[in-house]
């Protein structure tokens, strides 16, 4: 769904624009937290082509043992309740091919 992606700036303020592969409509995400202890990742998408009001992004890692973590993607969206059906469905999917994504990156890039 994500044909191209860069980041403006580093750590927490930077700027992630996002261009999607139908279309090339942009999001953008402003990076809102990172802390390394505890493995999160935070972001609220500032600008997007779909019709929200708000959107939060947070991504956890867990060790579960010493060779495998758990990873939780949650997304927090103020939606017109007239679109939430069609949102969720979206965002489902958008989510699965994000996590089977990073997945095949993990894969293919595991340490020696």
């Amino acid at each position: 769904a994500i044909a191209a992606c860069s980041v403006t700036g580093s750590g927490v303020g930077a700027i992630r624009l996002l261009t999607l592969a139908d279309g090339g409509a942009v999001m953008k995400d402003r990076i809102e937290e990172i802390n390394h202890a505890s493995k999160r990742l935070r972001y609220d998408r500032i600008e997007s082509p779909f019709p929200v009001q708000s959107y939060r992004g947070t991504v956890d890692i867990r060790a579960v043992d010493e060779k495998t973590a758990e990873l939780s993607w949650q997304v927090e969206i103020d939606v017109q309740e007239e679109q939430r059906n069609a949102l969720a469905e979206l965002l489902r999917n958008a989510l699965a091919a994000g996590i089977d994504g990073l997945e095949r990156y993990l894969q293919t890039n595991k340490p020696a």
